[in-house]
């Protein structure tokens, strides 16, 4: 397996032919982030992709590979990622898109919150795993604002916590 250098230009070149397929990207500027990283989105789903790319280049060889992780944008928060990484190997714009399609479509079944529009996942609590909100601590805050919400909806939601 031979590895290969990847630009700063050249890893933006491949995320940019991501838009023919209606993916949209932009470089998230982060505080104490030692790497390039970017926020790919379609159809409101998000993921970072943390690139290995430092001062426009990538890093040496054991430290390079790139992470692709589903995220949560309103808690700012990781919900899911790629089984593997992307190796920076001859076909690596390849691996990538395919780890960010399989990232895109764990997240398309993940159901969002009535009350805040949050992300929903499996958890665990002292009585078994439920479903709860990433977002659940704003909750009180948005059901003072929201009179939409029947009592049914915040019933159901008020048996999680």
């Amino acid at each position: 397996m031979s590895y290969v250098e990847i630009s700063q230009k050249e890893f933006e070149y491949v995320l940019s032919h991501l838009g023919r397929s209606g993916y949209t990207w932009k470089k998230i500027e982060q505080d104490g982030a030692k790497e390039n990283i970017y926020m790919v989105s379609i159809n409101g789903i998000n993921v970072k992709v943390f690139s290995s790319i430092v001062n426009g280049v990538s890093r040496d060889v054991g430290s390079d590979a790139v992470r692709v992780v589903g995220w949560d944008i309103q808690t700012d928060r990781p919900v899911t990622s790629s089984e593997m990484r992307v190796n920076r190997t001859d076909n690596w714009a390849f691996n990538l898109r395919e780890r960010i399609d399989k990232v895109i479509s764990k997240m398309v079944n993940i159901e969002k919150c009535k009350i805040c529009g949050g992300t929903l996942l499996e958890m665990k609590g002292k009585y078994g795993k439920f479903k709860g909100c990433l977002n659940y601590k704003s909750h009180d805050k948005v059901e003072k604002k929201v009179n939409k919400l029947t009592e049914k909806d915040i019933a159901y939601y008020r048996d999680w916590e």
